[in-house]
């Protein structure tokens, strides 16, 4: 009887041994997924199979960053550093949506020990080694300064922008503000930063470049971010472009919050951005031109590229730039694709770039001018006449090919073997005889005939009110006269082989 008891005793003790066991598993898996509750989840979750990020931050660890700094509520990011990794705190809470570095929050930098090394006082955080060698841009109230994370020590912001030294970051910077431009070494953070007299930063800025993919490993990897395999994911960290880029308004956002910097694949996000100056030019006693070139890349439902091109100038002496987008093209625009930029003189900018739905084709070349006065500001010059070429510089024959698209009309998609586009090289006569009436429109000149009375009579700007204008013409006016009718002779009875008329099949995408 004893020993039936015994056993009776033993069956008791394995079966609440194996209840503990089940409730602590459970315990365990509750954990686990509330763990990964930062993105909604499938209405087939079974079909998924969800890998989380491990968060690099624990409970415990966030207890102790409180306790060290009573603003702190959450770790948005880690970058991993030659020096080990870096958490950008924040006073935000974790739970809250929010645009990052909007102006709502302070941000701060703790190291690998979950000591805080930068205060949590701070609007923004840049990427880092961009402007300079271990250092992240940081900023307030609109100022920009520098916190070297190697000795950690701040520059205090008090600088419109700061520039690197060169194409890449060293350990030397320029800081500018309303007083000049400062020189910012490393190794000197506890010194005032030099105020340089006479200092021209003209060569730098050319020099200057800026690619994104050689940044990914400095990356500000978010840092509650979800990957799961079978759905839609977006990028997984924040891209913040360094201060003269946000100065200067280069791109359309400083902060790319869905920058792809994981070898994961993603299915949308942001995969490349860049930009270069290039093509330095004097054109005036203080005045410096540049062009920039600026290009994004990314994926989304079918991918997507842009380009854009920027002038840029600089005033020596006051030191204020000016900066004017000329053209942006993308890879859904049509197959004109013509795109050029330069300066005609020291202060005309020609912009030549693609234009669709114009006036007298679907799809035309067309050029747009801008003026630089000798401060430097840049002027968008407009005309009443539709080729404005021949208001604001002296053309020549190259002015009149291009790239030239019209939709054949009623056209049969179904049987038609032939393109649905007609494509030109070249203007035709037309076009030359408007571009040649429309100057001397312009100064108010009475025609003649009833075709161009009804062309010119559309337009609100046409005055007619002289027999003759030649004496309102100018010595510009003259010569490009004389170029159209020049070019018009030569078309006479070879009209196609200038223009190389031909059918082309265009389908958009989409």
């Amino acid at each position: 009887m004893k020993n039936i008891y015994i056993l009776l005793f033993l069956f008791f003790i394995i079966s609440c041994g194996e209840k503990n066991k089940q409730e602590t598993t459970t315990k365990q898996k509750t954990v686990e997924i509330k763990e990964v509750k930062e993105k909604p989840t499938s209405s087939q979750p079974s079909e998924k199979n969800e890998v989380s990020h491990d968060l690099l931050i624990d409970e415990l660890s966030l207890s102790k960053l409180t306790k060290i700094d009573s603003n702190f509520t959450s770790v948005p990011f880690y970058v991993t550093l030659n020096s080990g990794k870096l958490f950008i705190v924040s006073n935000c809470k974790r739970d809250v949506e929010y645009n990052f570095f909007d102006g709502n929050y302070k941000y701060g930098i703790a190291n690998d020990s979950l000591d805080i090394i930068l205060p949590i006082t701070f609007d923004k955080i840049y990427t880092p080694n961009v402007t300079m060698l271990n250092c992240f841009e940081i900023k307030n109230d609109d100022q920009v300064g520098l916190f070297d994370y190697t000795i950690n020590k701040v520059v205090s912001p008090q600088f419109d922008f700061i520039l690197p030294s060169g194409s890449t970051a060293s350990k030397v910077a320029y800081g500018y503000n309303s007083k000049g431009w400062f020189k910012i070494e490393q190794g000197e953070f506890d010194k005032s930063p030099e105020l340089l007299v006479g200092f021209d930063p003209s060569e730098i800025i050319a020099q200057l470049k800026f690619d994104a993919e050689e940044t990914i490993d400095n990356s500000l990897v978010k840092n509650y971010y979800t990957f799961e395999e079978n759905d839609a994911n977006e990028g997984n960290a924040v891209l913040v472009l360094p201060s003269f880029a946000e100065y200067l308004k280069l791109t359309d956002s400083n902060e790319y919050d869905d920058f792809i910097a994981s070898s994961e694949l993603m299915d949308f996000g942001t995969e490349h951005v860049g930009y270069n100056f290039h093509t330095m030019k004097k054109v005036a006693k203080n005045v410096f031109t540049f062009f920039t070139t600026v290009q994004e890349a990314g994926l989304d439902a079918r991918g997507y590229a842009n380009k854009a091109e920027n002038l840029v100038t600089y005033n020596t002496q006051s030191g204020a730039f000016n900066k004017v987008k000329l053209d942006e093209l993308t890879e859904y625009d049509y197959f004109c694709t013509q795109s050029d930029y330069r300066l005609i003189n020291d202060s005309i900018a020609q912009s030549l770039q693609n234009q669709y739905e114009g006036e007298l084709y679907n799809w035309e070349t067309k050029y747009e001018f801008y003026k630089i006065d000798k401060e430097g500001n840049i002027i968008s010059l407009k005309s009443n006449r539709y080729f404005d070429f021949t208001k604001f510089i002296f053309i020549d024959e190259s002015y009149f090919e291009g790239c030239y698209g019209s939709y054949v009309k009623d056209y049969d998609y179904k049987n038609d073997k032939e393109g649905n586009v007609w494509v030109r090289d070249h203007l035709t006569i037309e076009d030359l005889d408007i571009m040649r009436n429309e100057i001397f429109a312009e100064y108010g000149y009475s025609f003649k005939s009833e075709k161009w009375k009804n062309h010119f009579s559309k337009y609100k700007w046409y005055q007619p009110q002289f027999d003759n204008v030649d004496d309102q013409l100018t010595e510009m006016d003259k010569h490009n006269i004389k170029i159209i009718l020049e070019v018009k002779e030569k078309m006479k009875g070879k009209e196609e082989e200038f223009t190389n008329l031909r059918r082309v099949m265009y389908v958009a995408a989409g």
